[in-house]
């Protein structure tokens, strides 16, 4: 069965919110007690807040079958280390049985070429401090570091250090 890229319509939304849940939970769960992590999807990554965001980002979906197994998000940049008229990639996750394929980078391919992101001069994100996979694999698309800034928890502590990187538009 192949897999889709597509933009994620309004009735994609419960199933969005589960994907997100999954995945984030997939990514950080082991480095957070379960209070920090379940006060980070019930603030980030609930319903409503992700309703929300689909008012503003753009989410683009890998589907297989009739299941979502990954997304990448972007919009108006947020980020600290960002400039008017940059996008900002948000987030770009897989559920674990889906990496390693090739989707990671069908998705980041499907964000840089959206007339959204090709219309900015730069495109920025973070990455945790620790996740030099996701680093070798930004890398590879041309992002480079250009700061960092704490992971601040429900408590106000830095639990670590998100780097920020850039990667500018090249005009094809």
């Amino acid at each position: 069965m192949e897999t889709q890229i597509r933009p994620a319509h309004a009735q994609d939304l419960d199933a969005l919110v589960v994907l997100a849940q999954q995945t984030y939970r997939a990514a950080y769960g082991h480095d957070m007690d379960s209070a920090a992590l379940s006060w980070h999807l019930e603030t980030y990554l609930s319903r409503s807040r992700i309703h929300e965001m689909t008012q503003h980002d753009v989410f683009l979906v890998a589907e297989k079958g009739a299941q979502l197994i990954g997304y990448v998000q972007f919009g108006a940049a947020q980020h600290a280390a960002s400039v008017p008229g940059d996008v900002e990639i948000r987030r770009l996750y897989l559920l674990p049985g889906a990496q390693q394929q090739g989707l990671g980078s069908r998705l980041m391919e499907a964000a840089l070429t959206h007339p959204q992101v090709q219309a900015a001069s730069r495109v920025v994100l973070g990455v945790w401090h620790t996740n030099t996979a996701a680093q070798r694999f930004y890398a590879r698309f041309g992002f480079v570091q250009i700061g960092e800034q704490p992971y601040l928890t429900q408590a106000g502590d830095s639990a670590g250090v998100d780097l920020l990187l850039c990667r500018t538009q090249m005009q094809e």
